[in-house]
């Protein structure tokens, strides 16, 4: 098993209420060789003061203080400080099970570039699923196609232990939201092999304030043109795939035309994500490879679009309650 140290990043910014169960949950890993690197991103509610106390108390922590200038730039910064040839990215408001590194680091060889861990989502109750301790090796374009059709891979950077040498001449784009989505898929087509561990040891904590669960924001449309990005490129390395990359496109279109306030003022943004949608339904709907209910949600856009934004609104007002949950996303 591999023995080397391991690099765990976390960006920090204004989350006290969470900060120490995060880097807590760091420092009590049954996996020790670690390199913590706090990057403390111009945080003004006391995380700078919590960040060194942990590294005058455990000699494996390191801060790097900065101006603020968003959780890509501190990612960067971190990618570009860290010292082993293994790196994993925590955010300061999860945490992770004391055998996540462990867990990782068992499925290291000379091809695995990459190694997953599953995740828990959750909002205020926890209900952590069953491990199943089994391990699924991909190449690349399995991979891809699993991580588009939202099967197992998901396309957030954490929860994974990476070869720090995949991030040669990838970067997290500076001050963009919904940054993963515009470099997860080069990370594993760079990778040789990648390993997904059946092992939930990743908490990824579901914040109402959180740019992801907040509403509707133009800076959002990004996520347009992000995979209008990713379709050309699967459609030019991957063709045989191209399908996954269409699905994904649907899904992150219709959750954006859901959110989309139904003044006229948001008007061009509506029509925008309406087209992606109308684009790819017929697609989605024919294509077997998707998931029953997403070619379900297919189904009922062909019928009448805003019916799905309907029951998309209750099935989030029913997850953030904690009232149903799907096992995978749509």
């Amino acid at each position: 098993m591999y023995k080397g140290m391991i690099s765990v990043i976390v960006p920090v910014y204004n989350v006290k209420e969470y900060l120490g169960q995060c880097v807590n949950s760091i420092i009590n890993q049954t996996y020790e060789n670690l390199e913590i690197i706090l990057v403390n991103d111009g945080s003004t509610d006391g995380s700078a003061g919590m960040c060194n106390y942990y590294a005058e108390n455990d000699r494996r922590v390191t801060v790097i203080h900065k101006d603020n200038g968003g959780l890509s730039d501190a990612r960067n910064i971190g990618v570009e400080v860290a010292n082993s040839d293994f790196i994993t990215f925590v955010d300061s408001d999860d945490y992770v099970g004391e055998n996540y590194i462990n867990d990782m680091v068992k499925e290291i060889d000379n091809e695995i570039d990459i190694v997953i861990s599953m995740t828990v989502k959750f909002y205020d109750k926890i209900i952590v699923p069953e491990d199943k301790n089994h391990m699924i090796l991909f190449n690349s374009e399995e991979a891809l196609s699993d991580m588009l059709y939202r099967k197992n891979i998901p396309i957030y950077v954490n929860a994974k232990l990476y070869r720090k040498i995949l991030f040669h001449n990838i970067s997290f784009p500076k001050g963009q939201i919904y940054e993963d989505l515009s470099i997860m898929h080069l990370l594993i087509h760079k990778a040789r092999k990648i390993a997904y561990i059946e092992n939930y040891n990743y908490y990824y904590r579901q914040r109402k304030g959180s740019i992801i669960n907040s509403e509707f924001l133009n800076d959002k449309m990004i996520q347009i043109k992000e995979c209008k990005k990713l379709v050309d490129f699967i459609e030019r390395e991957y063709p045989a795939i191209r399908n996954a990359a269409y699905s994904k496109s649907f899904i992150v279109a219709l959750n954006l035309y859901r959110t989309i306030p139904l003044s006229d003022r948001y008007r061009t943004n509506r029509h925008e994500a309406l087209q992606i949608v109308k684009k790819y339904k017929y697609i989605i709907f024919r294509d077997k490879n998707n998931k029953k209910f997403t070619r379900f949600v297919a189904l009922i856009s062909i019928i009448y679009t805003p019916i799905v934004r309907l029951g998309a609104g209750i099935y989030i007002f029913l997850v953030k309650n904690s009232m149903f949950r799907l096992k995978r996303p749509i």
